[in-house]
């Protein structure tokens, strides 16, 4: 290797470098700013602080088995607690840092010019940032998401011919995203090559997807109990879907965001101007996987998320890769430059706290058994916390990890028991309604004195629907059985009934 060779790797380590470090600083300073995810990645951590089974600690239909489920990342977070003997706050702080920085920096390992990887998530994280922000949060699925982008690289593009190591790295892709996460992700590479017209490689994609995914449901041990239980999980949310509303935030329809149209038509008028050909730019794999995850996210939101938003970033990367080779000179240090410039204004677009962004959570009340004000107003041994609000579970088993009682919702509405999904749902349904606060009465006259009932998003305080009521702040209330003498002849007043229209 000639001096000068020898040089250019020693820059193109440098900017591979740098984008590392870019990837790990951005996860540490939001952490640093206080920021704490809102949803599954508190509860992957409490389950493992916990060493319960779900069993022992929520309410589910009968016959699901919900240890199954993600049963990769919580093998990996157990170990990771086994070998450094942390508490939740660490094991989230690890799923942010994990996560975020595999999915920053594994594809950059297959783009002859890594830093198009970076601009296209920084065009991506200026054009729609709450979107960008989801790989901030620290949930497995963002494991399987990375897997779905590194096969669109290694097969997506017109002219690849893969080999049977290709396909060999792709299975094994599919294998541990399954094991993972979730084996359905990777069913939606297929639409992208269909609609490409690519049909051998959706052929080899559809047997290779199929034998990732057994063998990643075979690295659990118990192959027919984990995708028997990814079955009814999928089944049951399927069957209890009678209104989008009722669905979480990211299952529910997402219109089409033109801005993204947009940028792809100012990608193209770039390449044209460089005067780089068209041709096989939007009949491929990658981007029609995107224009797929945009118009079925009308339909279901999360399949853009996860499938039309990275496909998208994908494609935006490989049309930077085309203008970069297309400019006469660029090495070198105008590459390590260039690396430099979107690596760092990538930083410096995540992590400034625009609208308190990460640090809104911050000042949440968290109810806590550490807490001597709270000190009465959580179940007491044996008791279950009520409550229709997944946020309630998501912070108060994060907060209490070790709390003897369960709960009565989990971290899925379509897995619990079908008497109480049917009192939730009347509960949703009516919840701007008058009537909202008498759908609490069927969970209110089941619950005994080690019992309590808490609500988000409700200013309540003192004697309300047969029991008496708390309000601790950043909009949670909890409510216990009173003493005989303390309940009110009423079961509704007007000014309990204004304080739930709030």
């Amino acid at each position: 290797m000639s001096n000068q060779d020898s040089f250019e790797s020693r820059l193109r380590l440098s900017a591979f470098v740098f984008i590392a470090a870019v990837a790990i600083l951005i996860p540490l300073s939001i952490l640093g700013q206080g920021f704490l995810p809102g949803d599954d990645a508190l509860f992957y951590a409490a389950k493992v602080i916990s060493g319960k089974t779900w069993d022992q600690i929520i309410f589910h239909a009968p016959g699901m088995q919900l240890e199954y489920l993600r049963f990769g990342w919580n093998k990996i977070l157990e170990a990771v607690h086994w070998i450094s003997g942390a508490d939740q706050d660490f094991l989230v702080g690890f799923a942010v840092v994990f996560q975020f920085s595999l999915f920053v920096l594994l594809p950059c390992l297959i783009f002859s010019h890594a830093e198009t990887w970076i601009a296209g998530l920084l065009l991506l994280s200026i054009c729609i940032p709450h979107e960008m922000e989801r790989f901030l949060i620290g949930r497995p699925m963002t494991f399987s998401i990375t897997a779905f982008v590194m096969i669109l690289l290694m097969l997506g593009k017109n002219n690849s011919q893969p080999t049977a190591s290709t396909w060999t790295l792709c299975g094994t892709m599919v294998a541990l995203g399954t094991y993972v996460h979730a084996p359905w992700y990777f069913f939606f590479l297929l639409p992208g090559f269909i609609l490409a017209r690519s049909w051998k490689k959706a052929s080899l994609l559809f047997l290779t997807i199929m034998a990732g995914i057994t063998v990643g449901a075979l690295l659990t041990g118990h192959p027919v109990e984990f995708l028997g239980e990814f079955y009814r999980a999928y089944s049951r949310l399927a069957a209890h879907v009678s209104n989008p509303n009722f669905l979480v935030t990211e299952l529910r329809p997402i219109p089409l965001n033109f801005q993204v149209f947009i940028l792809v038509a100012l990608a193209l008028f770039l390449l044209k101007d460089c005067r780089i050909p068209l041709a096989g730019t939007l009949d491929n794999p990658i981007f029609l996987s995107f224009v797929f995850g945009a118009f079925a996210g009308t339909r279901t939101g999360r399949i853009w998320l996860d499938i039309g938003i990275p496909a998208l970033a994908v494609w935006l990367a490989w049309q930077g890769e085309l203008v970069l080779k297309a400019t006469q000179g660029y090495a070198g240090f105008r590459k390590l430059l260039t690396t430099v410039i979107v690596g760092g204004a990538l930083f410096l677009n995540l992590t400034p706290d625009f609208s308190e962004r990460w640090t809104s959570r911050s000042r949440e009340v968290f109810l806590s058994q550490e807490n001597p004000f709270h000190k009465g107003w959580l179940p007491e041994t044996g008791g279950i916390l009520y409550s229709p609000n997944m946020g309630i579970f998501y912070d108060t088993f994060y907060s209490n990890p070790r709390a003897d009682w369960k709960y009565i919702l989990g971290f899925e509405g379509s897995q619990m028991r079908d008497e109480d999904y049917e009192i939730r749902r009347e509960m949703l349904w009516n919840r701007e309604r008058p009537e909202f606060a008498k759908t609490f009465l069927p969970w209110i006259r089941r619950m005994t004195k080690a019992d309590r009932f808490a609500v988000k998003g409700l200013v309540l305080e003192g004697p309300f629907m047969e029991l008496e009521w708390k309000y601790f702040g950043s909009s949670v209330s909890v409510g216990r059985k009173p003493l005989p003498k303390s309940v009110p002849k009423e079961p509704l007043n007007e000014v309990a009934t204004d304080s739930l229209r709030r």
